[in-house]
């Protein structure tokens, strides 16, 4: 008899220690992490396999936030913009699986600070299929059809800031003098994903029919 309860009692112990189990591994992926809003934000994480330019980059930005997450020698670090200390690497790399609840701030901070940033000719090459990126020297009717169009999309809105918008907007077939230049500018500016206004710029009206 004191065998049999022995075994239920296990039996109950096992059940018990596989609920408890099995209520921290749901508890865990239903919290909302730094890593999972990363993802759905269609995010890019440095890696330790980035090069120490691409940290650098957001290691400056960092510098002009003067250190929100108060790290250790980092008056000594300041000075060199160019290389980001292995502190705030490990900041970065260390930090995805947290979960965001009650740290909105510092999730926040991360993502500004933690994140690769790619020219918009770059991402472009490799997110889109069938458009390719127009060229100063392409065919003036291809730049003409690029300029209808943007002319059609934003009647109230000028995203690439086109000079004497008011007035040139009302000649669809006359492009801009400056037109070529802006795409060309606005293509080699940085953005973190596809849904940044630069980007959708350079996709929806500087761009042709591969």
């Amino acid at each position: 008899m004191s065998g049999t309860v022995i075994k239920i009692g296990a039996g109950i112990a096992g059940l018990t220690a596989v609920s408890t189990s099995s209520y921290f591994i749901r508890g865990y992926y239903n919290t909302e992490r730094i890593s999972h809003r990363i993802s759905k934000r269609d995010l890019t994480l440095l890696s330790s396999k980035d090069s120490e330019e691409e940290w650098a980059k957001r290691w400056k930005e960092y510098i002009k936030a003067n250190n929100p997450w108060k790290l250790t020698d980092y008056e000594q670090n300041k000075s060199n913009e160019n290389k980001a200390p292995d502190n705030f690497k490990n900041k970065c790399l260390n930090s995805t699986g947290l979960a965001i609840e009650g740290q909105e701030t510092f999730a926040a901070e991360f993502e500004k600070y933690c994140t690769k940033s790619f020219k918009v000719t770059d991402l472009l090459s490799s997110k889109e299929k069938g458009i390719t990126i127009l060229q100063e020297g392409d065919d003036v009717n291809l730049w003409n059809s690029a300029w209808e169009k943007y002319v059609k999309d934003n009647e109230g809105k000028n995203p690439l800031t086109i000079g004497n918008w008011p007035s040139v907007k009302r000649n669809t077939k006359q492009l801009p003098s400056d037109y070529k230049e802006r795409c060309k500018i606005v293509k080699g500016m940085e953005v973190r994903n596809t849904r940044e206004t630069n980007y959708i710029s350079v996709k929806n009206w500087c761009t042709k029919a591969q």
